[in-house]
């Protein structure tokens, strides 16, 4: 899922049964979205969003499978992978330098994850007329 679908989707998550349902576990989750989302470019571990959270990481992870769909490692990679296909498009900076940029100290490593989710080396992605980032 893009980013707008996942922010769709908190949304509709955050309505007012949910909340009254699951709101401290949804507490969590949309903590754990917003670190993820404001730290994605730092070495980011999931037991450290676990610690900022306040809560063990197999409980986030437990917690995250259930309202999001994925693990949030998935979630962490999926975020870093389509901010670096922004980037890729809407900039002329290196591959390296987008990898870096979004979280990634190898680029081997984030070559083979970009291409892994949209089936494009990220040099084929930013030559390419994809206009979906999903």
């Amino acid at each position: 899922a893009g980013l707008i679908e996942i922010l769709a989707l908190m949304m509709e998550l955050n309505n007012d049964d949910n909340i009254q349902k699951n709101a401290p576990e949804m507490r969590y989750v949309n903590l754990a979205v917003r670190i993820i989302s404001e730290s994605y470019s730092e070495k980011l571990r999931i037991s450290d969003i676990a610690d900022r959270v306040g809560i063990n990481r197999s409980y986030l992870s437990n917690l995250f499978k259930q309202e999001m769909g994925v693990s949030p490692q998935e979630f962490l990679i999926n975020f870093r992978l389509e901010k670096a296909a922004k980037l890729l498009k809407e900039t002329h900076d290196t591959a390296g330098n987008i990898a870096a940029a979004v979280g990634y100290t190898d680029a081997l490593a984030f070559s083979k994850a970009f291409k892994q989710k949209y089936g494009l080396s990220p040099r084929n992605f930013r030559n390419s007329d994809t206009g979906s980032l999903s």
